[in-house]
């Protein structure tokens, strides 16, 4: 879900240009990036949501249990964080 946060980024840019401030003004600031990092978290919380209901729904899933998950949102995060970070460092 590090190239979620990405993707969430550059869409947020691109709808912040749409509404007239030059491309070059749009920098990645912290409330940004969180911003950004978070919707990232939340796509990863939905896919969460399609596994668990696979699991309801459709027999032998092989999807894991609540420790799954758990290593599951910790890894999200720690792509979306990630991300964060590279795309304030290499801003140019």
């Amino acid at each position: 879900f590090g190239i979620t946060t990405w993707l969430c980024w550059h869409g947020l840019r691109a709808a912040i240009v749409g509404m007239g401030i030059s491309r070059p003004e749009v920098k990645p600031t912290l409330g940004l990036l969180t911003l950004s990092a978070a919707a990232g978290m939340g796509f990863g919380a939905l896919n969460e949501v399609v596994e668990f209901a696979a699991v309801l729904l459709l027999p032998n899933t092989n999807v894991g249990g609540y420790i799954n998950t758990g290593w599951d949102l910790v890894f999200n995060f720690a792509g979306c964080v990630m991300a964060a970070l590279i795309l304030r460092f290499t801003n140019k």
